[in-house]
């Protein structure tokens, strides 16, 4: 029997088993990302009441390599993601009507968590590009998003409070290395999440553009290399020219 003469029954079952699935992965997702808030902002506060450690789990942990618990954390998040992106593009190619992303959509946004809670659909394009899509300010989601990036950035640059003030933790070099971690981190998170996201939102609305399932390998376009490197470059020299000038002067 081929694809095309698959029962109703058949297809019915195939995308329950795949929703079930997304439900899962999106619920490691959002744990991921709230480990990763969480421990953004414990970072901050111990440096902020002059501590150089951490402990959890009974270890003691130093706050000058928090990098490497966001790249294990960003590790994570993309293999989740990976697998929500291949499960969401069986559904896709199962869906008739719509209905099953609809409902799935209506589970994410309500069962899979705090940082996933309220998720609103992302199919409004910014101009003309197809990689652009703008985030509504009445998803909390989307403002979860930014204040993240933004504790895990600050989580991963050198610093510390020494006598009633802050310096740098660490020579220039450093510095301008971690700038580059936590820039790169933070855009490939982003990516990311908003592949997944737009792949699940253009799932839900299946009458709108379908760009996000042009896929190579079966990994979206929109999650380019390229693009990486574009945004990154361009962050890069946005933040290092007064982080520079601040720890020089």
């Amino acid at each position: 029997m081929t694809d095309d003469q698959i029962s109703d029954e058949e297809v019915r079952a195939k995308i329950e088993e795949a929703s079930r699935l997304a439900k899962l992965y999106a619920a490691s997702i959002g744990k991921i990302l709230l480990t990763g808030g969480t421990a953004a902002l414990t970072v901050i506060c111990a440096r902020l009441f002059g501590k150089k450690t951490v402990t959890a789990l009974s270890l003691e942990a130093p706050l000058r390599h928090a990098w490497i618990l966001f790249v294990a954390i960003s590790v994570a998040h993309l293999f989740w993601a990976k697998f929500l992106a291949y499960t969401l593009s069986d559904i896709q190619g199962l869906d008739r009507n719509g209905q099953a992303g609809k409902s799935l959509l209506a589970a994410i946004r309500t069962e899979s968590g705090l940082m996933l809670r309220g998720l609103i659909p992302r199919v409004d394009r910014i101009g003309d590009s197809n990689r652009a899509y703008a985030m509504s300010r009445r998803d909390p989601t989307a403002w979860l998003a930014c204040g993240l990036a933004l504790a895990t950035f600050v989580a991963i640059l050198p610093w510390r409070i020494e006598h009633g003030g802050m310096e740098r933790d660490g020579s220039i070099g450093r510095l301008i290395v971690l700038i580059t971690l936590g820039l790169a981190i933070l855009v490939a998170n982003w990516i990311l999440g908003g592949t997944w996201i737009l792949m699940l939102s253009q799932l839900a609305n299946p009458d709108g553009d379908q760009d996000i399932y042009e896929v190579a390998g079966s990994w979206p376009t929109w999650y380019g290399p390229f693009l990486l490197v574009q945004v990154l470059g361009v962050l890069s020299i946005l933040a290092l020219t007064p982080f520079v000038v601040l720890v020089v002067f």
